[in-house]
């Protein structure tokens, strides 16, 4: 029931304020039903979103992220390629950062650090470091956004409940 008022509302703000968008994805945030975590996805961005269901409207403006020219497909692995894993991982739903020898693959549907850290850290929560040598990937490993000594969960219970 929450998720479908959650869904309808969204798809409605989508429609009105970023007509572009080609697919949506909501879910709960942590600890929660009452506070959900929007994606929608463009050709060229992603729309990321908060919505407490205790506010009539969005909490915030969206935030905008260029999605960038690196994709799944542009990565060259030394040895077997993990491109078609990538995919499935994160269901197309990530951005690509180039930082020098290292890529940072940053699954979006897991939504950001922000609301947990008042806004200390505030980065993809999950994802992948791909190091490379010579522009080809030779490893890969998982990383975690979040130090949990940053957690605030006082600031984000105000979030959850439309006050923040």
């Amino acid at each position: 029931l929450i998720k479908g008022y959650v869904w309808n509302h969204t798809v409605s703000y989508m429609k009105d304020h970023h007509p572009e968008v080609k697919r949506i994805m909501i879910t709960p945030m942590p600890f929660t039903s009452f506070y959900w975590y929007i994606l929608a996805e463009t050709d060229n961005e992603f729309i990321v979103a908060n919505r407490s269901i205790f506010n009539r409207e969005m909490d915030e403006k969206p935030r905008i992220i260029d999605r960038g020219l690196l994709r799944i497909d542009s990565l060259k692995w030394q040895g077997r390629s993990q491109n078609q894993n990538l995919h499935v991982v994160t269901n197309d739903y990530c951005w690509i950062e180039n930082r020098g020898d290292t890529l940072r693959v940053y699954d979006l549907r897991f939504g950001f650090t922000g609301k947990f850290t008042n806004n200390r850290i505030d980065q993809p929560l999950m994802g992948f470091q791909l190091i490379q040598r010579n522009r080809l990937i030779q490893r890969s490993k998982s990383f975690r956004g979040v130090d949990w000594e940053a957690v605030d969960f006082k600031t984000y219970l105000k979030y959850v409940f439309g006050l923040g």
